[in-house]
């Protein structure tokens, strides 16, 4: 037996939402998830319910259909719509094709419209799953994928320790012009409990997604990882919101085939191609974040850094890399580059004045990191951190000190990201609670005002208050109303505007909503 899609009917008049519900009643492929009278509680069902299908009107009061049908596309992008308008003039047209809504139509809604709708939807629905999720189209789109040659080339970048202009140059053997426009890297991890089977499906699934979802950006390539899939992006200018939006489709997809498979890490945006290797690295560690912030699935460098500057700071090889691995490497990896340096060290046969350069230019980088963090080292470390190193008779010994003065820096780097994160979120909550008689505030505004991703914002959000953006305004608007109401003489009308309310019908029934009383009711009732 096939799972019913669920449909939300949001529409102010209940007689229409009557009668479309009437007609999904008796159907065999949908069911009727819920009803709302305006978009935000709409926004607010969809939030706590599994909703596949959306019957909008365009026009509502607080939260239009046009408003509404934006958050579902970037919230939640599987979501098909269709709009309901009461209008003859189809102004509105231009808006649904943008919005990529499935039908149009107009009141009075009649049973046989409903019943074309309803077939278009379940046509749009079918066809994704025949375009997204069928098996012999995955393994036909992965064999038909590009050439094995233009992946080798990526993953051979990754290995070379310099990327010179012939090496750029190779790519015009396959039609690939890398030596103009903007770049973004991102990296794809699978989760580690994934077995082999399951995992290799995933990565013909994500294969197939990103050949489809990618091409609205001038280049797009792809390439395998042991544990993931790199993924590069080439436009003349790098739409940053366009590439979140992307992202975010992308793992949603995924979820609907395995859920909780993938994160995504992606790079600062940079335009010459021989930074490649670094900021696929920088890609890849920005995943290292997520096991102490458990934020979003997609994770942007410039939201989880607060590193500056980016460019390798020291220019021997194996110095710089025990740099980078200090802020973003695992134990593991720590260990292995500690280990790494310290045979080269201990297998020289020159004079001690070698060792002395290796000794300074090693501590240095530690000396550095704690510059980056804002620590003085021999505060931190309670001695004379110079004074110290040349005192080891041994390189072990030496070497140990070092290893752990670093870590000792690595988890106050991790719990001061954890601090800068809850400083962030109060000044946004400040920024909130100074501004909630705008009545245009929101998420979009707070994310420019911030210089932060929407999705990163809205995670952060409630994983500090435990509640969503839209819960915490209302929240505060209505604690305030509840204030005036109690304290002052003003009139209703007047405490609706003072708390971002320009309509006071709006403001009555949310106020409502969230007390049980009207405004009146509740003045009458604390006299």
């Amino acid at each position: 037996m096939q799972t019913k899609r669920k449909i939300l009917i949001v529409d102010d008049e209940s007689r229409v939402r009557r009668r479309i519900a009437s007609q999904i009643a008796y159907r065999d492929y949908f069911e009727l998830a819920g009803e709302a009278s305006n978009g935000l509680d709409a926004l607010e069902f969809i939030e706590n319910n599994p909703v596949d299908v959306l019957f909008t009107d365009i026009r509502m009061p607080y939260s239009d259909g046009i408003d509404l049908t934006r958050r579902i596309r970037r919230d939640y992008p599987t979501i098909k719509v269709a709009f309901i308008s009461g209008y003859d003039d189809f102004k509105y047209a231009k808006e649904a094709i943008d919005l990529n809504v499935v039908t149009f139509l107009e009141k009075p809604v009649m049973a046989e419209d409903i019943d074309n709708a309803l077939k278009q939807i379940k046509a749009a629905i079918e066809h994704d799953l025949e375009s997204f999720y069928n098996e012999k189209r995955l393994k036909e789109t992965y064999r038909d994928s590009r050439p094995l040659l233009l992946e080798n080339q990526f993953t051979a970048l990754l290995q070379s320790q310099t990327i010179t202009d012939a090496m750029i140059k190779r790519f015009e053997l396959f039609d690939v012009d890398l030596t103009k426009g903007e770049f973004n890297v991102a990296y794809v991890a699978f989760k580690q409990t994934l077995d082999f089977q399951t995992l290799e499906k995933t990565r013909v699934f994500l294969i197939n997604l990103i050949s489809r979802l990618l091409q609205k950006f001038n280049q797009h390539f792809h390439f395998n990882t042991m544990n993931g899939l790199g993924i590069v992006i080439n436009a003349p200018r790098i739409d940053g919101a366009l590439l979140e939006e992307t992202l975010n489709e992308i793992i949603a997809r995924t979820k609907d085939y395995q859920p909780d498979a993938i994160t995504i890490g992606v790079s600062d945006t940079f335009k010459s191609f021989k930074y490649f290797t670094t900021m696929f690295n920088q890609a890849q560690h920005t995943l290292s974040y997520s096991r102490y912030l458990h934020t979003s699935n997609l994770l942007f460098y410039s939201d989880v850094s607060q590193q500056q500057p980016k460019r390798i700071m020291i220019t021997d090889e194996e110095f710089s890399a025990l740099d980078y691995v200090l802020k973003f490497g695992t134990l593991q990896e720590i260990a292995k580059t500690f280990q790494k340096l310290e045979d080269k060290l201990t297998g020289e046969t020159q004079s001690m004045i070698d060792q002395q350069y290796y000794v300074v230019h090693f501590s240095s980088v530690l000396m550095r990191l704690s510059a980056q963090m804002g620590v003085e080292l021999n505060a931190f470390l309670n001695e004379d951190f110079l004074t110290k190193v040349f005192q080891f008779d041994t390189i072990n010994g030496l070497f140990e000190y070092i290893k752990s003065c670093a870590l000792k820096l690595r988890r106050h780097r991790e719990a001061s990201n954890q601090s800068q994160s809850t400083k962030l979120i109060e000044k946004i909550t400040g920024y909130v609670d100074m501004h909630y008689h705008t009545p245009r505030i929101s998420l979009d505004e707070i994310s420019d005002t911030f210089h932060i991703s929407v999705s990163y914002l809205s995670v952060l959000f409630k994983k500090h208050t435990g509640m969503t953006f839209n819960k915490y305004l209302i929240k505060k608007r209505m604690d305030k109303a509840k204030s005036l109401l109690l304290n002052t003489d003003k009139k209703i009308l007047e405490i609706a505007t003072d708390v971002g309310y320009p309509e006071v019908y709006h403001f009555s029934h949310s106020f409502k909503k969230h007390t049980g009383k009207s405004p009146k009711e509740y003045r009458q009732h604390a006299k």
